[in-house]
């Protein structure tokens, strides 16, 4: 089983944020996620609208993160180096609608100059694998 979880700011209701980077690591380490293949999946890249938190707690860490909201919205700079410290192989494709447009989101992922083999896995192979399909 995986468990997805809102990670980050929430633009609905931004206070308190209830899943910061930091907590996400601490809550990983406390059920055990740092064994086996990673059943976590932490919504907005890690963090929506804390990507140098998620840099600074959770890039080492065994766990995915979706591109959700995030990937048309964030530096794409700082896009680009999370998805490099945390491994291409533990991105999963999302769109966050109404928020963006798998057609914007999917642009926007391509627009950051990663390598054919990095866009293969963040847009389906991640998630073949993850559904054993």
């Amino acid at each position: 089983m995986y468990v997805t979880i809102h990670a980050g700011v929430d633009i609905g209701y931004p206070d308190p944020v209830h899943c910061p980077p930091k907590l996400a690591a601490e809550m990983l380490a406390a059920v055990g996620a740092e064994q086996g293949d990673p059943r976590v999946i932490l919504a907005h890249m890690g963090g929506a609208q804390m990507p140098e938190d998620v840099l600074s707690h959770l890039c080492d860490k065994n766990v995915y993160f979706d591109t959700a909201y995030t990937i048309d919205k964030d530096e794409p700079e700082l896009m680009k180096k999370i998805i490099r410290s945390h491994g291409a192989d533990k991105i999963l494709f999302a769109t966050d609608i109404p928020w963006n447009s798998p057609k914007n989101c999917l642009s926007a992922l391509y627009d950051l100059g990663l390598d054919d083999k990095e866009n293969e896995l963040i847009t389906h192979t991640n998630a073949e694998k993850l559904l054993n399909l």
